[in-house]
């Protein structure tokens, strides 16, 4: 599907857009370019805020880039080399970073892994004492718009 119809489709099931005229990310955020498929007249208004330092500072947190990224798909096989002490702390650390059922969709590999999120589980692993080579079991290319409302 081409990333215009993605997101008019998203938009027009209640996506969050922005009207940030300032940011300098603006021509790959897709929260930007939600903006031209939104209704002329709503009733009600779905935009970011403002009132957000962050918003439209280098890591803002509603930016969504509007190229394909490299996402992992599950970390299955990684548990099972793992001594299960440190894979109930991955998983644990999961829950708190996401939410119970991502963290279960994130390891299955039903939810793409967004490559800054592979990076922190990387980490994790690493602080815990895994030593050895972190390979996730697949990899997609894919618009992470798919993933967020």
């Amino acid at each position: 599907m081409d990333i215009n119809d993605l997101i008019r489709e998203k938009v027009e099931e209640g996506f969050v857009t922005c009207h940030n005229e300032s940011c300098r990310h603006k021509e790959h955020c897709v929260r930007w370019l939600g903006r031209v498929y939104e209704d002329p007249q709503p009733l009600v208004y779905k935009y970011v805020s403002m009132a957000n330092p962050a918003i439209g500072g280098d890591c803002c947190p509603m930016f969504i880039n509007d190229q394909k990224e490299h996402m992992a798909l599950g970390f299955t096989r990684l548990l099972a080399q793992m001594p299960r002490a440190y894979g109930d702390d991955l998983m644990a650390w999961m829950k708190s970073e996401c939410n119970r059922t991502y963290a279960y969709e994130y390891r299955n590999g039903t939810r793409p892994i967004p490559q800054r999120l592979q990076q922190r589980i990387i980490d994790c692993c690493r602080q815990l004492g895994w030593e050895l080579p972190i390979e996730f079991d697949d990899y997609t290319d894919e618009y992470e718009l798919r993933m967020k409302s």
